[in-house]
């Protein structure tokens, strides 16, 4: 009897082992649904914050800075980030959103 691997949460805040640089400080939406439609195993998308946007001590942001930001999506199969990636160059329009 085979037993079938379960598959890992997939969402915001989820990172795996394949991580794609989105060159913008956003996640579009068509990228959410092609992964959902399209992911065999697990994903997710999850930012990395530049240090100067966020102002700890004061609670506030610098909207200067936010521009640095960076968004990312991240895969557990090699396979799923590959298929992403020529599906994402593909489209085009992700070239100047930072």
């Amino acid at each position: 009897m085979k037993v079938k691997k379960r598959r890992k949460k997939s969402g915001y805040l989820q990172r795996f082992r394949h991580d794609i640089d989105l060159n913008s400080f956003g996640v579009d939406g068509d990228l959410i649904a092609w992964c959902k439609r399209h992911s065999v195993g697990s994903w997710g998308w999850w930012f990395w914050t530049h240090p100067d946007w966020h102002n700890h001590d004061y609670d506030t942001y610098d909207e200067r800075a936010y521009g640095r930001n960076r968004a990312y999506m991240s895969f557990q199969l090699k396979r799923d980030a590959l298929r992403f990636w020529f599906w994402w160059q593909r489209m085009g329009d992700h070239e100047n959103k930072r």
